[in-house]
């Protein structure tokens, strides 16, 4: 790492306090948790929604394995929900204009 570090122009006593300070790997680890902890989050709002609709509708036999694969592919289904599933949207159940 030294060759590189000296080859781009820098001295390497700049990167000696990396090492010595471990709170920038600390902060570095709970940023990844929140980041991991936010797309779990996400991935089963999609997985709820699913689930919550396909019970809604009758269809209680193959709820799980919707809601499953809804979890996986959230960014998918998110908007496929809005445009097609949502009952509260009227722009492609035909509903009446005011």
């Amino acid at each position: 790492m030294n060759t590189i570090v000296n080859l781009l122009g820098y001295k390497t006593e700049s990167f000696s306090s990396l090492q010595e300070s471990p709170g920038i790997l600390a902060v570095g680890g709970v940023g990844v948790l929140v980041f991991f902890l936010f797309g779990f989050i996400y991935c089963y709002g999609a997985a709820k929604l699913s689930y919550n609709y396909n019970m809604s509708i009758g269809n209680g036999g193959s709820a799980f394995i919707w809601a499953f694969l809804c979890f996986f592919f959230a960014t998918m289904y998110y908007p496929y929900y809005a445009i097609m599933l949502n009952p509260v949207s009227s722009v492609m159940s035909g509903g009446r204009r005011r």
